[in-house]
């Protein structure tokens, strides 16, 4: 039977008592007038003595400080409320000034690539606000990696000031014009400080939250080839860690791999637990496929974690502004058997679904008064049944027509539907409660 890996939401009381405290550090804030609650977008409007009001969203804090304690949970709510109203200062600061001024203070992070993404059509109080305003507001970022986009900030020293479409309109320059100005910062820099580690591996040790950045550096990583046993790899699980090793032995690949998932599962500044690789040239980045065995097991379950941690944010947010009758959003989940990892998700008869991108699908039919059969089938089998939902990432797909009963017997896959063992194991969990 295979193991899957289970997304698990904070319970509600806990998200009740750090609206509260965050409430309360917010209102002591120097400068602050008034703060209300906008519980649809789980964040705070505050009103400033110069007349601004900025609404702060809470969602990716939350996360971040579940598990601390008290006191360095109200710290790290202090911090992040401190700096998004500073921000917001030097965001207005940034859109006086001109892109050659500013373009040296530009650079490039790196980010799972839900970061900052508020749906296809956002809410503001409970009203949909215009496209054109939601494409302005969104942060300028370019794919990267699979799940793992390139996102712009503007350093000043003590913060830094993620860039949108609003900053580059005000310049009157391109998004591509921004990004490319963040990227030659980076590669300004030069090679960062290393630490050669226990294992024959390597640390970036900058200590400046830019060492993931220096990934993008076109070579940079290829550059380790003479350096380290094998082709190399490297893992980047929040934003100060980069550790590079080679894949000559199981052992590192392994021990990064693991290193890399611990990290993830840990640390409030997360970016990917997955490893990554060179390209044949050296010039670029890429996942990290090559593994064989158990080892190739436990690679791949670091891009299925990856896969499966974006999806499930990106699921929160659009059940929050789809309406009901315009589709219901698939959960995505990731399981392992002994013979590798896979990801799925369910597609029900007469229900209009976003669909994941996944390895498996199961098709489940519901007839009145008979218990729901499912079978499953290959994502590739589906696909030209399916409409790409445009403006989302990571890609989800609309449904279109449902196979028939002959044409499911002729795609499906042997074994019990993934559909059916998830839903006996939150049975038993139930019954378990």
């Amino acid at each position: 039977m295979p193991k899957f890996h289970k997304h698990k939401a904070a319970p509600k009381d806990s998200r009740a008592v750090f609206y509260d405290e965050a409430e309360e550090i917010a209102r002591a804030i120097e400068g602050v007038t008034a703060v209300k609650r906008v519980r649809e977008e789980f964040g705070l409007e505050i009103s400033h003595g110069d007349g601004r009001k900025m609404l702060l969203h809470l969602r990716s804090t939350f996360n971040e400080v579940q598990g601390l304690s008290r006191e360095k949970r109200i710290a790290r709510v202090k911090e992040f409320l401190v700096d998004m109203l500073e921000a917001r200062t030097h965001a207005q600061e940034s859109c006086d000034l001109t892109f050659d001024r500013v373009r040296s203070s530009l650079y490039p992070v790196l980010r799972g690539c839900t970061h900052g993404v508020f749906g296809p059509s956002d809410v503001r109080g409970g009203q949909r606000v215009s496209a054109e305003a939601v494409a302005n507001a969104f942060l300028i970022r370019r794919p990267f990696l699979p799940f793992v986009d390139i996102f712009v900030v503007r350093d000043h020293e003590k913060t830094v000031e993620f860039l949108n479409a609003f900053h580059a309109t005000a310049w009157n320059v391109t998004v591509d014009d921004v990004i490319d100005a963040a990227l030659e910062t980076i590669a300004k820099l030069g090679k960062p400080p290393m630490k050669r580690l226990p294992g024959g591996v390597f640390g970036i040790v900058s200590q400046d939250d830019y060492e993931p950045s220096r990934l993008l550096i076109p070579g940079f990583l290829g550059s380790f080839r003479k350096k380290v046993d094998g082709r190399p790899i490297a893992i980047m699980p929040d934003r100060s860690t980069v550790i590079i090793g080679g894949d000559g032995r199981t052992e590192t690949i392994e021990t990064m791999a693991q290193f890399a998932d611990g990290v993830y599962k840990t640390s409030t500044r997360i970016i990917s637990p997955a490893l990554y690789t060179c390209t044949d040239d050296g010039q670029s980045v890429s996942p990290y496929h090559r593994a064989t065995g158990h080892t190739k097991i436990v690679v791949d379950l670091g891009h299925g974690l990856l896969q499966h941690a974006e999806y499930c944010q990106q699921k929160e947010v659009l059940d929050k502004t789809l309406r009901p009758e315009e589709a219901f959003v698939a959960t995505h989940s990731v399981g392992r058997t002994a013979e590798g990892v896979f990801s799925h998700a369910s597609w029900t008869k007469g229900v209009e679904t976003y669909l994941p991108e996944v390895d498996r699908v199961s098709l489940i039919v519901k007839e009145d008064g008979a218990e729901p059969n499912a079978l499953d089938v290959p994502f590739e089998a589906i696909r030209s049944r399916l409409t790409p939902v445009p403006g989302i990432r990571p890609i989800r797909y609309k449904t279109g027509e449902f196979p028939s009963d002959e044409e499911i017997q002729t795609m499906a896959l042997p074994g019990r539907s993934v559909a059916a063992v998830l839903a006996e194991e939150l049975s038993n969990d139930s019954s378990d409660d």
